[in-house]
């Protein structure tokens, strides 16, 4: 039989494991999400530069 004490300190390493997992999860996540708020920010600042020059240069 394992003693209860090693079946414990496993549950807790898997736990700190799982956790350290979700984490790192979360961080990568967030990581995702900036890049992807500065793809669609620089994307819309180049439509938006395009625009005003196209509309500049319908207006000349």
């Amino acid at each position: 039989m394992i003693p209860t004490d090693i079946c414990d300190v496993i549950e807790q390493i898997a736990q700190l494991l799982s956790g350290l997992l979700v984490c790192q999860f979360f961080r990568l996540c967030e990581r995702v999400v900036v890049v992807w708020k500065v793809v669609v920010e620089a994307v819309c600042c180049l439509l938006n530069h395009e625009q005003l020059t196209l509309t500049g240069l319908l207006h000349e």
